[in-house]
């Protein structure tokens, strides 16, 4: 009886070793409103247009286990959208690089290799929103509101 039970423990944190990341699935951008069922509303790929240069971040994605969905600025045509007319993007986490060139312990678990970038969202929006809410500010960005998210660098387009 005791190996059976010390056997079906091993089985059992085998399996829960073997933990598959979601970092860089397609996610779905959204943002909240309480008039819709399900409590959010998804965004069109049309609405990031005028902003192409911009990045974004949409919290609170049933997609991402981490909750947060970012959209790269500058992005390749077709990285993120398809033909359903939906604002997508990639499922991340925030991390603090730790070795040059980005690299992160908390980006490892993808599919590709991430990085671990600080992205280029508006600092008036990030002002006014941990103003309004400094605890989800505190837990989404940590202590500094420009934080860094891990991304998958083929998602920029080249400049050159």
């Amino acid at each position: 009886m005791r190996r059976i039970a010390l056997g079906s423990l091993g089985l059992v944190l085998a399996v829960a070793c073997n933990v598959r990341s979601d970092l860089d699935d397609p996610c779905r951008m959204i943002v909240p409103d309480t008039s819709v069922d399900g409590g959010y509303r998804m965004l069109l790929a049309s609405a990031f247009a005028s902003d192409a240069g911009s990045d974004f971040l949409s919290t609170g994605d049933p997609d991402c286990e981490e909750l947060v969905c970012i959209r790269r600025g500058n992005a390749a045509p077709g990285f993120y959208d398809d033909a359903d007319g939906v604002a997508h993007g990639r499922c991340s986490v925030s991390c603090i690089p730790d070795r040059a060139g980005g690299e992160s312990s908390n980006c490892s678990g993808a599919s590709v290799p991430l990085q671990c970038a600080r992205l280029g969202l508006d600092q008036a929006t990030l002002d006014s929103f941990c103003a309004s809410d400094p605890a989800s500010c505190q837990s989404l960005l940590g202590s500094d509101p420009s934080a860094t998210y891990c991304v998958d660098p083929q998602a920029v387009a080249s400049t050159g």
